[in-house]
């Protein structure tokens, strides 16, 4: 085919020439002879050509030329493509070209069962590929595709698990999750409140005493609250109800958390005294984690997830966040300070550097 189209041209060439050549009548009978030659080719030519695309199945040939424009076999020329479609015409091409017209047939069969595989979409329909192909060209897209399908549906599935044991927030809950759970993304999260429930568990069996002033404490939900101080009747830990660096005045914090390390707070700590206690000291993680309050907190309305009548005036960093820090009970790690976000409500490790504001708390220590 490719010969013919270059005939075609040669003899389209010359007759153009000729016609435009000045004083034609005066250069002989080559001249004349050259002119209706060149006519007469691009005439047999042009109607061979017009013949073998109206004969064959267009639809076809140009699927073939797609298939073979997207497998990188194009320049195999016409015998790659050039491929008749009645059994009769294959039956008479030589043996070279009817091996190349099969590989062409078997390639274009083989990305149809993968662009079915796409159309479905499901880690089922790329591992039937895999199974059913013969050539196999896309074996290694398909392979990913299931990988990455299925490493999708157990993430979701995984999330779903926890949301569950969120929604339940038992000990025993958060534990299955633990212990059953494949991806586990979010089992950082769910030891930290095993931890908050081991802590709660342990200390209420040793609940700290109330202030010595024979004031009657206000109950708000689980807490004894008495000035400036907050009893966690389910944990036993007293807390300090304004950050470090403010003190409760007439119902609320007044003033501004003071910005320290950990270490700078643990210095400044070490003689402190407030409401009538001196042995004040940083939470760990998990226990500033049990003030999380999942039914009051609203992300939508901008509700924290703390009780802001029982810890007032939260500090805010520039970007609206209420991040307090505190230290790992988990000291193994390189990072042995975490931050909890109110906000969000969210965990995560931070530098003990940062200069977050930090609640006090008075009682054990869950390690």
């Amino acid at each position: 085919m490719w010969i013919k189209l270059l005939f075609f041209a040669i003899s389209g060439g010359l007759l153009f020439k000729q016609i435009l050549e000045p004083e034609i009548a005066k250069r002989g009978a080559l001249h004349w002879f050259i002119l209706i030659f060149s006519s007469l080719c691009l005439i047999a030519l042009g109607g061979d050509i017009a013949y073998h695309y109206i004969t064959h199945d267009p639809e076809r040939i140009g699927s073939l030329r797609f298939v073979a424009r997207k497998l990188g076999i194009e320049d195999r020329g016409a015998a790659a493509l050039d491929c008749p479609s009645d059994p009769k015409s294959f039956d008479n091409l030589p043996k070279a070209q009817k091996q190349e017209c099969a590989l062409v047939e078997a390639k274009a069969a083989d990305a149809l069962q993968y662009k079915r595989a796409v159309a479905i979409g499901t880690a089922e329909s790329f591992a039937e590929y895999v199974k059913a192909c013969d050539l196999c060209v896309y074996k290694t897209e398909a392979t990913a595709q299931a990988l990455r399908i299925s490493r999708l549906a157990e993430v979701r599935l995984d999330d779903e698990h926890f949301e569950d044991a969120r929604r339940v927030n038992t000990f025993g809950a958060y534990s299955q999750y633990v212990n059953t759970c494949k991806v586990c993304r979010h089992v950082d999260l769910a030891r930290l409140e095993i931890k908050s429930f081991e802590a709660a568990s342990s200390l209420k069996q040793q609940p700290i005493e109330g202030p010595a002033s024979g004031v009657s404490p206000r109950h708000r939900g689980r807490f004894a609250l008495t000035r400036g101080i907050a009893l966690d009747t389910n944990s036993g830990l007293m807390w300090r109800r304004c950050a470090l660096g403010m003190t409760m005045t007439q119902g609320t914090c007044a003033g501004t958390p003071e910005q320290l390390t950990i270490e700078q707070a643990d210095d400044r700590i070490k003689d402190y005294s407030a409401e009538g206690y001196s042995d004040w000291r940083l939470p760990t993680d998990a226990e500033l984690w049990t003030l999380v309050d999942r039914q009051i907190g609203d992300q939508v309305t901008g509700k924290l997830f703390i009780d802001e009548e029982v810890f007032p005036r939260l500090a805010r960093t520039t970007g609206g966040n209420v991040i307090y820090l505190a230290r790992r009970a988990d000291q193994t790690g390189f990072i042995k300070c975490a931050a909890v976000n109110f906000v969000v409500p969210f965990y995560s490790h931070a530098y003990c550097w940062s200069d977050y504001p930090k609640l006090l708390v008075r009682g054990k220590s869950s390690k």
